[in-house]
């Protein structure tokens, strides 16, 4: 395997997350570069204690905030996780997912954090609660 530079116009985000076992010792990276494989900007960041899985999310996260930042729009991503590669990515207008963004601005403006029975929830006032879930590995 080599690795090779971006398209034209695009930058690359290489990221990785790792821990010690499947629940230890964690910590993410990531470099970025231009199309002409020059060195851009990179990150490593311990994350405590924490799973495989949520170490590759935390890079991704993190690659592409810190992407954002430096104005390289236009990327291409590349993981080792199948978890994350696996994914799909589509833009839909506002308008298509209306629910999760009536949610995102319900949270944003007005919301309440409430605690019930060892559970996070989210006052949506007027009249909607919304459960905050987690999952692990």
């Amino acid at each position: 395997m080599v690795w090779l530079p971006p398209p034209l116009g695009f930058f690359k985000l290489n990221i990785d997350g790792a821990s010690r076992q499947n629940l230890g010792s964690a910590g993410c990276g990531g470099i970025i570069w231009n199309d002409a494989g020059g060195f851009i900007a990179a990150f490593a960041i311990s994350l405590g204690i924490n799973s495989n899985n949520t170490t590759e999310f935390y890079a991704l996260e993190r690659g592409i905030s810190l992407a954002m930042e430096l104005n390289c729009v236009s990327i291409v991503i590349e993981s080792d996780s199948k978890l994350l590669v696996d994914f799909k990515v589509q833009h839909a207008y506002r308008e298509a997912h209306m629910v999760a963004d009536s949610l995102a601005k319900a949270v944003k403006l007005s919301a309440v954090k409430l605690k019930q029975k060892n559970e996070d929830f989210v006052d949506m006032s007027p009249g909607l609660s919304v459960k905050l879930s987690t999952f692990d590995d």
